[in-house]
């Protein structure tokens, strides 16, 4: 092959890129245009793809006897509020009961979580574990209204003192972690 039959060729393949992604860019802002809901950029804004959405929490207890009630804030990827309330906490005695047979208690948790943000608030129940040895905990849920309703929640925190205290957190005591949601492919 010669020098001025690869150079023929060389062009050839540039231009047929170029016109196949100016064909594709065009069809991409037709449908954008046709299309309210479609997105040209996946990452325009959390939850518009099946990205989790991370927030970080800190929350407390700051109504009990009853059903403890809880507040606090969120922030990363939403910034806001955080109200929540535990509708059961049941921790096992093992530790009282076998001595030092047993390695630690654990407690189960069910609870609301509620973010209140704007137009990403969302409501949620989640239950799982509190490790009273290890002071961590892992809950899992699901969104059951508002922003992402129907995606999954994972949560996790460990309990630490409230730093800068909270006037109203009992005993000083702060629950400090993230609440992962993914979103479903409906939401």
């Amino acid at each position: 092959m010669s020098v001025r039959t690869n150079h023929r060729f060389v062009v050839a393949v540039l231009a047929t890129l170029l016109i196949l992604s100016t064909g594709f860019a065009a069809s991409a802002v037709a449908k954008d245009e046709g299309d309210p809901t479609a997105r040209v950029s996946p990452a325009a804004e959390p939850g518009d793809s099946a990205q989790p959405i991370v927030m970080t929490f800190t929350k407390w207890v700051a109504i009990d006897p009853g059903l403890p009630i809880m507040q606090g804030f969120v922030g990363g990827d939403v910034n806001g509020k955080f109200a929540g309330q535990v509708f059961r906490r049941e921790q096992t005695d093992l530790v009282a009961q076998l001595g030092s047979q047993a390695s630690g208690d654990i407690a189960h948790i069910e609870a609301a979580y509620e973010v209140i943000a704007g137009d990403h608030s969302m409501r949620a129940f989640v239950q799982g574990g509190y490790d009273v040895s290890t002071n961590k905990a892992r809950l899992d849920g699901v969104v059951l209204g508002g922003w992402l309703t129907g995606g999954a929640v994972h949560v996790e925190f460990q309990t630490m003192p409230c730093n800068p205290v909270q006037s109203n957190a009992l005993d000083n005591k702060c629950y400090v972690g993230t609440i992962t949601v993914t979103p479903s492919p409906e939401s």
